[in-house]
């Protein structure tokens, strides 16, 4: 029994034992908190750890850049890439998967950026002029009258009697002639060089002088033998005789000799299926300077040449319509 002042109250015949299970309670519930923190400082030093072999290997693997981005963490820089992953890393998987973003956004402001070259008109005739060096630009200069590339010259025709395989002083149907003949060129002008000089011969980054040449040499003789009647002394035989065909034409590389102007701000540009074309200024033919090419990505980037050649040289630009 207890006794509070005068008030008599039974003693509970299991207090002990209640008293006891508190206590081993309290003990054990105390002893899962040490552990759970225990746990949560390791986790701390385990985040802490990778975090940091993140940032290191993360650096650049040159020397120099290792050394230099060190010397800016003292001056915070590479502090500032540190504490950009702390705040990241709440988790270590939210580490693992958001960290490289954020350091490779971080450290793009500390890793020596190389300059991309400027687009400019000289920068785009100096390109055009790679192309020419390397053979890759062509010129069709078609007549205004027959709408092909096309040579004029003759067609000679001479006739021999055979004797014997042999032939002789003369032959049949006068002997030959001569015609007239045409010729027509089967590939256009290969461009040797291109410059930024205008007409006036002054050097000016809105126009292109072409020059061409060409292998291409028409022309070709001919022999065939066959037979013709020829009056005898028996009246008409048939006899062998042999005729040669000799084609002379101009040269086209003189009929066609430039030097070629684009003017830029006053051209147009076409495009087909594998080729590049831009107008050429030139009173004598229908020209167009090509780049043919099976590869779309050259495709793409020498029509873009050629089409900032025009806008920037293009004097109503400026007028913004």
């Amino acid at each position: 029994m207890e006794s509070s002042g005068n008030a008599v109250r039974p003693v509970p015949w299991n207090k002990g034992k209640i008293v006891g299970q508190k206590a081993r309670r309290t003990k054990e519930a105390l002893a899962r908190a040490a552990t759970r923190r225990g746990a949560r400082n390791s986790r701390k030093r385990a985040v802490g750890a990778d975090r940091d072999a993140l940032a290191e290997r993360s650096l650049p693997q040159n020397p120099g850049m290792r050394a230099n981005l060190r010397a800016e963490s003292s001056a915070g820089a590479y502090d500032g890439i540190r504490l950009t992953l702390q705040h990241l890393s709440k988790g270590r998987s939210m580490v693992n998967r958001f960290a490289p973003i954020a350091l490779a956004c971080a450290m793009a402001g500390f890793v020596p950026a190389v300059g991309a070259q400027q687009q400019t008109a000289a920068g785009a005739q100096k390109f055009l002029a790679m192309l020419a060096k390397d053979g890759a630009l062509y010129l069709q200069a078609l007549d205004k009258t027959s709408g092909a590339m096309t040579v004029e010259g003759t067609k000679t025709y001479t006739n021999r009697w055979l004797k014997n395989g042999v032939p002789q002083d003369d032959g049949p149907y006068g002997g030959g002639g001569t015609d007239p003949a045409t010729a027509r060129l089967k590939n256009p002008l290969s461009v040797i060089s291109v410059a930024n000089v205008d007409p006036r011969a002054q050097t000016n980054d809105c126009a292109t002088r072409i020059e061409t040449t060409t292998q291409e040499k028409p022309g070709e003789t001919e022999v065939k033998d066959g037979t013709a009647s020829k009056e005898t002394f028996f009246g008409y035989d048939e006899l062998p005789y042999r005729v040669t065909k000799t084609s002379k034409f101009e040269d086209p590389a003189v009929k066609y000799a430039g030097p070629y102007y684009i003017v830029w701000g006053k051209t147009v540009t076409s495009r087909g299926t594998n080729v590049i074309a831009a107008n050429v200024q030139d009173p004598r033919f229908n020209a167009h300077l090509l780049f043919v090419s099976n590869n779309p990505e050259m495709l793409d980037r020498v029509e873009y040449a050629m089409k900032f050649l025009i806008a920037s040289c293009d004097k109503t630009a400026s007028t913004g319509f």
